[in-house]
């Protein structure tokens, strides 16, 4: 779970704990309101800083041990291009590697 995920759902709690409030007390309206607005401020702030996208749980990894193992071995190469045998506009048989379709004159796409 990240940290901004905590902190939506703890503001949804305040907003509805402070409507609660608005409503079954309303001598204290003024107040809840303007403690509703700072936590609101307060909290755009930690919803949208830098730290917001930090794991809570989950495993640990020690600063002490150097940077992350990384996989060895070759990347993986890139996939093969494949002709289409046919133009995909109008369906016209294609000759190997042509740039136009005979038939109607479209570029010719190469997957």
């Amino acid at each position: 779970m990240q940290l901004r995920t905590l902190l939506l759902m703890v503001n949804m709690m305040t907003i509805v704990a402070a409507l609660v409030i608005l409503r079954e007390f309303p001598q204290y309206a003024g107040s809840a309101f303007y403690v509703l607005l700072g936590w609101m401020v307060g909290s755009l702030v930690l919803l949208y800083g830098p730290w917001a996208t930090r794991t809570i749980g989950g495993p640990r990894r020690d600063p002490t041990a150097g940077p992350a193992p990384t996989a060895t071995g070759p990347l993986p190469s890139a996939p093969a291009v494949e002709e289409i045998p046919f133009c995909i506009y109008c369906a016209a048989p294609l000759t190997t590697r042509a740039p136009v379709c005979p038939a109607c004159g479209h570029r010719t796409p190469y997957l």
